[in-house]
């Protein structure tokens, strides 16, 4: 397997991470195949989320509001709670961020126990109250997932260099 490119490490990470969801998927009715979709999606909040947050986003937050977002071919977010606290693209990165990172998740199941969507949230760390939740379908979450990649392929050079530079 070849190393990534220091100068495009988020975006080879992330370009990856949907490389290897792209393999479960094409694979996973496969029969004896242990291969778990949306386990693939979870993780690949991590490479897609998660990671670049740390990294990136938040030095340089996305400023798009969530309505641009829909403009943009995102699906509409069924915000649940806290509204005000995801106004912008970067609001919903750090919220998801935080909500995947500290395990704040809850899988939805149809009747036949099939997993269906997720519901996310985010607390205040001081108090573990919750300020913030979001529902999605995982076909939502698929798009999301997505955008994300797609977003992170823009990354203008010249952070990715101010990133090479930290290392």
């Amino acid at each position: 397997m070849s190393n990534y490119d220091p100068k495009r490490l988020i975006q080879d990470f992330g370009q990856r991470t949907l490389t290897n969801l792209d393999f479960i998927e094409a694979h996973k009715n496969i029969h004896q195949a242990d291969l778990f979709e949306t386990t693939q999606l979870i993780n690949s909040l991590f490479g897609l989320v998660v990671f670049p947050y740390e990294r990136i986003f938040r030095r340089t937050p996305p400023m798009a509001t969530l309505v641009d977002l829909i403009d943009q071919g995102w699906p509409e977010l069924n915000i649940t709670m806290g509204k005000q606290h995801c106004v912008a693209i970067g609001d919903l990165i750090k919220n998801m961020r935080h909500g995947v990172s500290h395990a704040k998740i809850k899988f939805l199941a149809d009747e036949r126990n099939e997993i269906v969507g997720i519901v996310l949230w985010n607390c205040r760390p001081e108090t573990d109250i919750k300020i913030w939740e979001a529902r999605m379908s995982i076909q939502d979450l698929k798009k999301i997932i997505r955008k994300f990649n797609e977003m992170l392929q823009e990354i203008p050079e010249e952070i990715a260099d101010e990133f090479v530079a930290m290392a």
